[in-house]
């Protein structure tokens, strides 16, 4: 794991080594489909919702996926020249 937010009451989303996202919950672990190519960096929950949950990797890509429908591809965003990073 490179990186962990968390969600709602209960819940964490943690950005792994093998470039997926896993929703973290009492139930057990989701995994979200179609993650990075690389590792993933960094990960952050969009200001003001629980829902969308966006992602950066060593792929020089940014990736966003909507909660509602954990199961759905995520928007991927490429144009970097480097890995996303989370600002320190």
């Amino acid at each position: 794991m490179s990186d962990l937010c968390t969600a709602e009451k209960g819940h964490f989303i943690a950005a792994c080594d093998d470039g997926t996202l896993r929703v973290i919950h009492m139930d057990g672990v989701l995994a979200l489909p179609s993650g990075h190519n690389d590792c993933a960096t960094s990960i952050a929950m969009a200001p003001g919702s629980e829902k969308l949950v966006a992602s950066g990797g060593l792929d020089s890509a940014v990736l966003v996926w909507d909660l509602d429908e954990p199961q759905k591809k995520p928007a991927r965003f490429e144009g970097h020249k480097d890995a996303v990073r989370r600002k320190t």
